[in-house]
């Protein structure tokens, strides 16, 4: 989660990329502002240190790390009067494929209107279906004021997408946005396919039905292999958290017919199709279980 309160720029698990996002929030610019602090929460010391080597030695010195009571009290302390939102993956992708915990999102709901912030869900990775629901806010009970949508929009066809509350986009004029390739029409027509195919034939569901089985039996592998050291996700969006380095299981198991990827230096991260059937599964499965047995 990263986000930039004109005076505090806030950081929670976030991966090395997305804290370029924050330094440039910081940097120098043409006008002098107020320099802004950074804090720091929950972040693995790989990523800590690479920050700090991307920050010079003025604004590393201003850097703030707070170890957080909670990651709600945490986007408490550091949301004041100029916070104009929050901004959270239900689900974090890139940060090791780390579920919000239970309340946290119905708490940053109420936090929100509580001091009148807009709250922002990125579901680039988590939406359309892929955590066993349309979107993975669902499951909380809850709704933002501003959803974010890539990735699986257009089947494959590249395609982002904002959605908000009327009151929200109200703010915008004619010409107050516009992009070169906005609005494509060709994208247009496939998201429309798209969506229309992952509501007929109800892939939510199957991601929900098909991600258990998958969840079931990596957490019976965990309990024979010590390499695993946690199993984690919903539907189809699954983190395996290893010992040592997760990189050379991605290229073995790549060597023998199976795509899987990383979420940091020790978190494999499996993203299937949607439309993955038990069968091909059961198969994937194999394949990765071989490749941890002897990794073990």
């Amino acid at each position: 989660e990263i986000r930039n309160a004109g005076g505090t720029a806030m950081a929670d698990g976030a991966d090395v990329s997305n804290f370029e996002q924050v330094t440039a929030m910081v940097d120098d610019w043409g006008v002098e502002v107020t320099r802004a602090e950074i804090l720091d929460v929950n972040l693995d010391e790989a990523t800590r240190a690479a920050m700090l080597q991307q920050l010079n030695a003025e604004r590393a010195r201003r850097a703030q790390v707070m170890e957080a009571e909670g990651k709600k009290r945490a986007v408490e302390l550091a949301a004041d009067t100029r916070t104009a939102a929050v901004l959270v993956e239900p689900i974090q992708g890139e940060g090791g494929v780390q579920a919000a915990a239970d309340g946290y999102l119905a708490g940053l709901r109420r936090l929100c209107d509580e001091r009148g912030l807009l709250l922002i869900f990125d579901e680039v990775q988590t939406g359309l279906g892929r955590t066993g629901t349309l979107f993975a806010y669902q499951q909380a009970g809850i709704a933002p004021d501003i959803l974010t949508l890539a990735k699986a929009l257009a089947g494959g066809i590249p395609m982002g997408a904002m959605l908000a509350r009327e009151e929200v986009m109200a703010a915008f004029t004619p010409g107050s946005h516009a992009a070169t390739f906005g609005g494509n029409p060709f994208a247009s027509a496939v998201a429309l396919e798209t969506l229309t195919t992952i509501l007929e034939e109800d892939l939510p569901g199957r991601a929900a039905r098909v991600g258990a089985r998958i969840l079931d039996r990596l957490r019976a592998l965990q309990a024979r292999l010590p390499r695993i050291k946690a199993v984690r996700g919903r539907g189809l969006l699954i983190g395996i958290e290893v010992t040592g380095d997760a990189k050379p299981i991605v290229v073995k198991c790549m060597e023998r017919g199976l795509l899987i990827l990383t979420a940091g230096d020790d978190v494999l991260r499996l993203v299937p199709p949607l439309i993955l059937t038990e069968a091909e599964a059961d198969e994937g499965l194999a394949i990765l279980e071989g490749v941890l047995t002897e990794a073990a």
